[in-house]
Order: structure tokens, then C-alpha cells, then sequence
């Protein structure tokens, strides 16, 4: 600021210029040029504004150094009044003093010089103020002399001076790239950090724009200060990169402008700072790309491995991979994870591999489904990949999967899933429990950034993973395969047609993540066309919750076969599970149609209560008194009973029976769930039972898709019609067995199964006469037309008579081993009277 003064003094020309005349001189300047006194003052008033950040006098003498003009800023630097000085010499501003050196100015310009001199002017109060005078001339039209002057406070010009010195210092020292531009963009001043930033001398950048002295950085960045210029919005921070002179590297800057402003306000130029932020970016890049590998890594454990399933593992490491992490992925495993054997996968390879699945994901268009291929992988004939493979190391190959996969990846129907191209890739092994299961190829295409060293951690991260998961479902198939196999060969493996009672099933394994329970069910022909209906469902899962299913079952069975009242075979079970190493819990309905007399007997050891549709629609729980599950055996429920009720069953109803897994998930409660079966139960079709477990399933979502196994058993009964059964009192005489022989030839040809009596008779001579001999009053004859011919005789002593090898010589005990001989079926059963022997005959 101080040098501006000397910047606008007028240049003078000498006497050897054409401009000077004889007797007077002329003066031009690029502040003042020839004029008029009017010019003159329009030009002191913008002097004044330029100087106005230092206390000045401006003022104008005549040639006569008499005071012509004297500005406000004079009153306000020196104190005297406008008025009071107006006339006065230019000697009278200073002290006596300094009156003869202004003196001497005023006569250098009257001479054609400039003149400048360090005075000390008067105040009114006698203060000296030290100031620094100029003097210059000039010659307006009339060619009269007029002189400006304009006196700096001295004080002021020290300050700033130093203040500018400092100001200098401090532009080229500061770090940071400092720059100022004109008004058109061209640099007019720039530090030296600058200098060092952009690769370019000083002297070079000067006058110059930016495409001018950096012309390989983008064009468009020339484009942010012009802006500024234009719109006077300041920018901060705005960073781009490019390539300087100065590194061979691409750098980043970040830049802030700020536009300049002349006293009138007028635009003079521009400002900046530019610092190179590269080091900055670089490591908030790598910070960035920290969080990106890490919330990959954080999405592919919450992701995978959500179902123990190899292929949909696989399908969750592609969507985690692509395109988040990768342009495509190739899945390759190996053909013993899906061997149909179940067969362990050997730790090595010995001769090349045969793909057996392969998944590919590319961009936005995969392929969601594996798929056989055929070939062998190339890259496993590669001693130094497959090495690597087998040693648990990924490879990176920056020239692309090309350099792996040298031949297309087709289907076997042709179809091509890969083709190599050029790029980037990384291939890791699905490597888990010292098994190789696989290769996974992550690969980038030509136009994608490249993998990072740091890319090659995720990419390993990420599979061993997903091949920890896929081993896991490996591991997991083959033992859910083997309880399952084990379960369904515990199961009825067909069920007999029995009179009275038609039967429909669905057993239903849990889904893959959930292993083989425990649920069993089973229809059981009992004596007298009586049917026994047995649910159950062991607590647990797995191979062991199959196993001991089994138990359960064939006791079950066994019990059955002893004519036990549904409560005597639960506690009999529960007896059982408690008797086992570890108690095992189970819960289980047993129930027995008898269509002789259409009424079902039931007992349940804490499950779900059956469910009866009338033939009318309506359907409705039946009231079976609860009891604790099997297993408990005494302790706490010592004292509990298990009971058993009776319920009148109309024909044609639907009962049906069923485990909690039918009806209860995690969204639902058990009641919720046997209200919603039995809506649909409602709603189910009549004229078929296999449609309405169908319609049951499908609606409650019980499709193999549960977290549990789930057993339903729909019965739909019908009673022997009156026409088709008979029953007789017989007396305690031998007459009545003769009597008995009758009525079954009778009632056989009335039945169209006269081919039946001979053998009928025979059968029922025998055990009549038993019954009167070996038994009690009353003695009863039962005989019941279904697909066969049952016959019972009854009586009143409820020991059970047993069958015995006759000797030669007895006269009798051969009637039980006829029966058993020429019978199809034969039994004994007590009833709360006495005991009942009956026959079959097909």
C-alpha cells in the first residue's frame, strides 16, 4: 500500500520531449493527465478514496504555492478548518521549521520535478503531526500550473509497512498455495508453495491463465474461478485431481476463492488457496474402503449360512458378493458335496476335478439356480493354483479369470455361463474341516477399479464362511438324511384297510435348518373291528429323537395288541419313558373306534386335543381330559390318572388328529392354531379325505417348510350297519350250541357266505362250548359282515383261556388249536364282564 503512491506518480517527460514547450512544462501521469481544475478535483477525490486506510491530507496549490483546494481529510489529519487555509501558503501547514523545505518544493515544481520530503505539520493546538509530502504539477488548459499534493501520517506508513512486510513474510512462507488472479482470470501474484505444487516457476504463472500453465488438468477446472469471478459466490474446499509437472502421481486439491473488491467496489481480481490434500484423501479413501470391506464382511455373516443348505449358500455368498464386492462370481464345488451316498469329502485332490455345481452371478443378470457342468476345472490341472488351493491360499490374478478358466464354462445342455474375459480376479477355496469343497472366482471387469491387497482378506473372509456354512449343511444333510430315513422306517409303511374307519396322513419332516423330531403316528386293527388311532411326538430332535420315537411306537403296538383301554396303554408308556436311561418326554393321543357300536374311546398324555367334524360341517374339539406328557413316571404326577372318555361318534364324521407342529409357530399360539385348523377343517372337501389333508397343509404353510415336524391323521368312520351284525344270548345248556350252529348257517345264507359255514360252525361249536364249560353266565354270540366275517363269543369269566398242545389220549383241548388253524385271525380280549373270544374269516 505504500509503494501505491509512487505507483501513480506522474511520469514526467524530459526536455527532449515534444510535449515540453519554451518558458513552461507539461506533465502526464496514468492517475492525471491534462485538464481542467474541475478534472483535477474529480482526480484528488478518487486519490483520497485510494489512500483512504492511511490517514492523508490531500490537498492543491497554485503555481504560486497558495492553497487552492483543501480536503476534508486534511481538517481531520491536521485540525485546521477548510476555510482557514484556504489562500494560505503551502509554508503555513508546517512548523517554522520545516517552512523553508516546503518552500523548496513548491519551487522543484515550478521547475518541472516531483517533490517529496518527510515535513512536521502544525496543528492549531501547536501538536506536530510527521507527515510525508508529495508534490506534483500539472498544466490544465489555460496552461495555468496547478500543483496536488497529499501528505501521508508518517506514523502510519511505518504501520503499514511493517504490516505489509509481515503480510509478504507470511505469503512466502505459508505451506499452502496462495494465489491472486485479476479480473480476467490471469495470475498476477503466487507464493511459492504454490510454485512447488503446480511444478512451475513464479515468472512462468504470471499473466497467464490455469489451462495456460497446467494445460494437462481438466479444462472444466478453469471453470470454478471464473464462476467466482462472475457470480462473487465464494468457494470452499472444492476438490479435484488431476496430474502437475510436479509428480508423476495423480494428486488431489482442494481449493477456496474468494472474489476481490476495488474501494468503489468494482471487481479487481481473485483469490485462492490451494492445498494438496492427496495424503488426505488417500486416507480417507482407505478409511472408506475399511467400512466398505467391513460392512461386507459384517452383511456376509448376517446373510449366509441362514439355512444349512450347500446351494443356497452358495446363492447367499454370490448376492453378498456381487456387485457389492465383485462384477461376477463363479461358485465351483466339488462332486462329492453332493454325492446322493452321503460320502465324506477327501482332503485332497488327486487327479483333475469334475465340476459338479457351478454358480454364476453377473452384474444384475444371474443365473439364481446352480447348475451341472460339465468338464473338468482347468485351474485344477495348474500345478501352481492348485497348490495354492490346496494349501488353503488365495490367487490373485491381475490379468483377469482368462489366466485360470481357459475354456468357457458350458451346461450340460450347452448353454454357456462363463466366457473369460480380460480383468481382475481373485480365487479362494471353499476350504473347511481339512476339505477342499470347492473354488470360488471373484472376478472385476476390465473397466472397474482393480482388487486391492486388502480386497484379497475380504474375499477370503467372506468363503471361509460360506464354507464353514456349506460344510455345516453338508454335515447336517447327511445326519438329517439318516434320522429321516430311520423315522420313515419307523413309520406304518401302509395302512391296512379296516372296516368302519377310512384313514388319510401327511407326515411332514422339518425344513432344511431344522433337524428330523420326533412325531410319529399309526392305525392299529384291534379285535372286533375295532380300530386303534395313535399320535405322538417325542421331545427333541435328530437321530436320537427318531430312535427313541421307535420305542415308543412298537411298545405302542405291542400294547395295542393286549386290548388295553387307551388309558392303561399311556400309562404303560409313560411307565416306559421313565423306566429309559434318561427320561425322555413324549406326548401321544390314543384313541379306539369301535364301528360296532360307533364310539370312540380316547386318552392323551399332554397333546393336543383331536377335533371332530359332524356330518353336518360343524367342527368342534373333543372334551379328552388333559394328563402330563409320557415320560414324567410319578414324581409330582404320581397322583395324576390318566383317563379315558367315551364320545358317541356320528356317521360319516371326520376326526382328526395331529402334533404342534401343525399348529403352532412363532407367529401364532397353539389355541390360535387349532382355531384356524378347524376353520379349515370346515371348509375342507367332502368327498375326500387325501384333498382335505392337501387343503390343510397347504393353508396352515405346513409344506416342509417349518421349523418343525408336523403329523396330521384325518379318520373319517362309518358303524356296521344293523343289517350287517347280529347278536345272540346263548343258555348255559348243551343244546344251545346246536342252537348257535343254526343261527350262523342261517344268518351266513342270508348273508350270501354260506362258502364260510361249515368252517363258521365248527369254529363257533367249539367256542361255545368252551364258554359253557370253561366260563361263565352269561354266554353271548356276535357276528358282524364288514369286508370279512367277525364272530365273537363272550362270557361272563374274565380269564383269558390260552392254547394248549393236546395229548392222544385227551378227550378234549383241541378247540382253541382249531380256531388258530382254520381262523385268519383270532383273539382274546377282557371287558369289564368277562372276556371275549373271536375269529376272522376272509
Amino acid at each position: 500500500m505504500p509503494d501505491q503512491p509512487q505507483e501513480q506518480q506522474p511520469h514526467r517527460e524530459r526536455l527532449d520531449n515534444p510535449g515540453w514547450r519554451s518558458g513552461g512544462w507539461a506533465m502526464t501521469t496514468s492517475v492525471f493527465e491534462q485538464g481542467s481544475e474541475g478534472d483535477a478535483q474529480r482526480h484528488l477525490g478518487r486519490m483520497a478514496g485510494v489512500i483512504e486506510r492511511i490517514r492523508s491530507a490531500t490537498f492543491m496549490l497554485d503555481g504560486d504555492g497558495a492553497i487552492r483546494e483543501y480536503r476534508l481529510n486534511a481538517e481531520e489529519l491536521l485540525g485546521w478548518d477548510r476555510t482557514a487555509m484556504l489562500g494560505k501558503p503551502f509554508r503555513a501547514m508546517f512548523r517554522p521549521e520545516d517552512a523553508e523545505a516546503a518552500d523548496a518544493m513548491v519551487e522543484a515544481i515550478r521547475s518541472g520535478d516531483d517533490a517529496r520530503g518527510e515535513l512536521e505539520a502544525i496543528t492549531p493546538d501547536g501538536t506536530g503531526v510527521p507527515v510525508d509530502v508529495h508534490l506534483m504539477g500539472l498544466r490544465d488548459d489555460q496552461h495555468h500550473i496547478l500543483v496536488f499534493g497529499y501528505a501521508n501520517s508518517a506514523e502510519d506508513l511505518v504501520r503499514i509497512t511493517r504490516d505489509r512486510a509481515v503480510l509478504d513474510s507470511l505469503f512466502e512462507q505459508f505451506p499452502v498455495g496462495v494465489v491472486v488472479f485479476d479480473e480476467e482470470g490471469r495470475y498476477i501474484r503466487l507464493n511459492r508453495a504454490l510454485e512447488r505444487i503446480n511444478g512451475v516457476p513464479v515468472s512462468e504463472h504470471i499473466g497467464k491463465r490455469i489451462s495456460e500453465v497446467l494445460p494437462e488438468l481438466d479444462p472444466r477446472l478453469e471453470e470454478i474461478p471464473d464462476q467466482v469471478l462472475e457470480t462473487g459466490v465464494p468457494v470452499v474446499d472444492e476438490q479435484y485431481g488431476g496430474f502437475t509437472p510436479a509428480s508423476e502421481e495423480e494428486r488431489v486439491w482442494s481449493v477456496s476463492y474468494n472474489r476481490l473488491h476495488g474501494p468503489d467496489g468494482e471487481v479487481i481480481g481473485l483469490s485462492g488457496l490451494i492445498l494438496d490434500v492427496t495424503d488426505r484423501h488417500r486416507a480417507a479413501a482407505a478409511a472408506a474402503g475399511a467400512r466398505r470391506r467391513l460392512a461386507l464382511v459384517n452383511k456376509a455373516g448376517s446373510r449366509m449360512g441362514t439355512a444349512l443348505d450347500v446351494e443356497r449358500t452358495a446363492r447367499e455368498l454370490a448376492d453378498v458378493a456381487v456387485p457389492d464386492f465383485a462384477d461376477a462370481i463363479v461358485i465351483e464345488i466339488k462332486e462329492e458335496v453332493f454325492d446322493e451316498r452321503i460320502g465324506p469329502v477327501g482332503p485332497v485332490w488327486l487327479a483333475p476335478v469334475r465340476r459338479r455345481r457351478v454358480l454364476v452371478y453377473q452384474g444384475r443378470d444371474p443365473i439364481t439356480d446352480p447348475v451341472r457342468a460339465e468338464g473338468f476345472s482347468a485351474w485344477s490341472t495348474d500345478p501352481d493354483i492348485s497348490d495354492r488351493m490346496l494349501g488353503g491360499a488365495a490367487w490373485h490374478s491381475a490379468a483377469g479369470i482368462s489366466a485360470v478358466a481357459k475354456e468357457p464354462i458350458r451346461a450340460t445342455d450347452g448353454t454357456l455361463l462363463w466366457q473369460p474375459a480380460g480383468g481382475d480376479s481373485i480365487l479362494v477355496p471353499l476350504w473347511a474341516r481339512e476339505a477342499l469343497l470347492g473354488v470360488v472366482h471373484f472376478h472385476r471387469h476390465p473397466d472397474s477399479a482393480p482388487f486391492e491387497p486388502e480386497d484379497i482378506e475380504v474375499a477370503e473372509e467372506i468363503t471361509t464362511r460360506a464354507a464353514v456354512s456349506m460344510d455345516n449343511g453338508r454335515l447336517y444333510f447327511r445326519e438329517r438324511t439318516t434320522a429321516l430315513m430311520l423315522q420313515r422306517a419307523l413309520l406304518p409303511q401302509r395302512i391296512p384297510s379296516l372296516p368302519g374307519v377310512q384313514v388319510a396322513y401327511r407326515y411332514l419332516p422339518g425344513s432344511v435348518g431344522a433337524e428330523v423330531g420326533g412325531d410319529w403316528f399309526d392305525v392299529i386293527q384291534l379285535s372286533g373291528a375295532r380300530v386303534a388311532l395313535v399320535v405322538g411326538d417325542v421331545m427333541g430332535v435328530g437321530v436320537r429323537a427318531a430312535g427313541i420315537m421307535g420305542q415308543f411306537r412298537t411298545a405302542a403296538r405291542t400294547l395295542a395288541g393286549l386290548d388295553l383301554s387307551p388309558a392303561q396303554v399311556l400309562h404303560q408308556l409313560d411307565e416306559l419313558g421313565a423306566s429309559l436311561s434318561e427320561n425322555h418326554l413324549a406326548t401321544c393321543i390314543y384313541a379306539v373306534y369301535d364301528p360296532a357300536i360307533g364310539r370312540l374311546a380316547v386318552s392323551r398324555a399332554g397333546h393336543p386335543p383331536p377335533l371332530l367334524m359332524a356330518p353336518d360341517g360343524t367342527v368342534g374339539g373333543l372334551d379328552v381330559p388333559p394328563s402330563p406328557p409320557l415320560g414324567v413316571g410319578g414324581g409330582a404326577y404320581r397322583s395324576w390318572v390318566f383317563e379315558t372318555k367315551e364320545f358317541d361318534i356320528p356317521d360319516g364324521s371326520r376326526l382328526a388328529f395331529y402334533t404342534d407342529g401343525m399348529v403352532e409357530d412363532k407367529g401364532r399360539d397353539i389355541d390360535e392354531g387349532i382355531g384356524v385348523m378347524a376353520a379349515l377343517l370346515a371348509n375342507c372337501p367332502p368327498d375326500s379325505l387325501e384333498e382335505c389333508c392337501d387343503a390343510v397343509t397347504d393353508v396352515l404353510g405346513i409344506t416342509g417348510d417349518t421349523s418343525d415336524d408336523a403329523t396330521l391323521l384325518l379318520a373319517q368312520v362309518q358303524s356296521i350297519p344293523a343289517d350287517r351284525k347280529v347278536h345272540w344270548h346263548l343258555d348255559v345248556h348243551p343244546s344251545s350250541v346246536s342252537e348257535a350252529r343254526r343261527k350262523v348257517r342261517e344268518k351266513l345264507t342270508e348273508w350270501n357266505m354260506a362258502s364260510l359255514s361249515d368252517t363258521a360252525e365248527l369254529l363257533v361249536s367249539e367256542l361255545v362250548t368252551n364258554a359253557q364249560r370253561y366260563g361263565r353266565s352269561p354266554v353271548s354270540l356276535d357276528m358282524f359282515k364288514t369286508d370279512r366275517l367277525l364272530v365273537e363269543v363272550g362270557d361272563g369269566l374274565d380269564v383269558v383261556p390260552q392254547v394248549r398242545r393236546a395229548q392222544e389220549t385227551d378227550e378234549g383241548g383241541r378247540g382253541l388249536q382249531l380256531v388258530n388253524q382254520l381262523a385268519n385271525r383270532w383273539g382274546t380280549r377282557t371287558t369289564g364282564r368277562g372276556k371275549i373270544v373271536w375269529f376272522e374269516l376272509a
